[in-house]
């Protein structure tokens, strides 16, 4: 997989300069949890799913269903714009924006380690500077009879590894049943079901490796203005199965949330206001730097 995805030796690189054994744990950390094909979608997308330990598949009932599971947007009543931000273990550059309505969505995605200097084998700074940058644009459509929605969603991804390109594409069908009357919702992703692999400029591929992710939620008002949700979903069930559970508490315009996805513990809140929502998640990890998210959405 290109020996690790290159940016963790590049990690390690960076960060060697003092030799110290926390920067060595750092990279092999990275290398770890995020040097997969097209790593940028691993990440998850979004404050407000991060808050709940990145279970959403089965609760996708924002325009951050785009990511999680496309079949949400048939569920959507009005459209939005969003933007989000995060320095990812405050290294990398992660931000996104999102365009989602009534059975539609796109999002355009852009992760960036910016440059990077490179040290000789004496530790003094090289001529040739090392840059990082993977991009990828989502589309969603569904179409919705009741509590039932399929949905689909097309990715192209694009990576720059210095002077190194690739791409490629994929698609993921995927549904969402939901019922009023219990209050439980149901999503299913299947990824990468067909697509073209990623080529690189260097005569590299990577193939998308098959996905399928399960998602259950429930959804219930205590009170007008008063809602809870729960939700657990079941990741890479085909490659490296994990779960990711997540509670969220809104009352009025005032979101709280708590999550586990796994690896992180994270919290959230929210403050929604007549048509503008801001997010907010932090993520504390056991070996990477803390991180934090921050989304904005108008609502039309």
């Amino acid at each position: 997989m290109m020996e690790k995805k290159i940016v963790a030796l590049v990690l390690l690189l960076a960060f060697s300069l003092s030799g110290s054994a926390w920067a060595s744990a750092w990279a092999s950390a990275w290398a770890e949890e995020f040097a997969e094909v097209a790593a940028l979608l691993r990440i998850g997308l979004g404050a407000r799913p991060l808050g709940m330990g990145g279970a959403f598949i089965g609760l996708a009932d924002d325009e951050n269903a785009i990511f999680y599971n496309p079949a949400g947007v048939g569920f959507l009543e009005g459209a939005s714009l969003t933007a989000f931000y995060s320095r990812q273990f405050e290294l990398l550059d992660y931000a996104a924006l999102g365009l989602a309505g009534r059975s539609w969505g796109v999002e355009l995605l852009q992760l960036s380690a910016g440059t990077i200097p490179m040290r000789n084998e004496f530790g003094n700074p090289d001529e040739e500077a090392f840059a990082y940058t993977s991009r990828a644009g989502l589309g969603a459509l569904a179409l919705r009879w009741g509590g039932l929605s399929l949905g689909i969603r097309v990715k192209f991804y694009q990576e720059l590894n210095g002077s190194v390109h690739g791409s490629g594409w994929a698609l993921d069908p995927a549904l969402l049943l939901r019922s009023r009357r219990t209050g439980l919702r149901l999503g299913l992703l299947l990824e990468n079901l067909i697509g073209r692999a990623i080529q690189f400029t260097n005569g590299h591929y990577e193939r998308w490796p098959p996905g399928l992710h399960l998602g259950l939620a429930y959804s219930t008002e205590f009170s007008p203005g008063i809602r809870l949700n729960l939700a657990c979903d079941l990741a890479g069930l085909m490659n490296r199965p994990e779960a990711h559970l997540g509670a969220e508490l809104w009352a009025e315009g005032l979101g709280l949330r708590l999550g586990f996805d796994g690896v992180m513990l994270t919290a959230g809140s929210s403050i929604s206001w007549e048509r503008l929502r801001i997010d907010w998640a932090y993520a504390v990890h056991p070996q990477l730097p803390d991180t934090n998210r921050i989304s904005v959405t108008l609502i039309f």
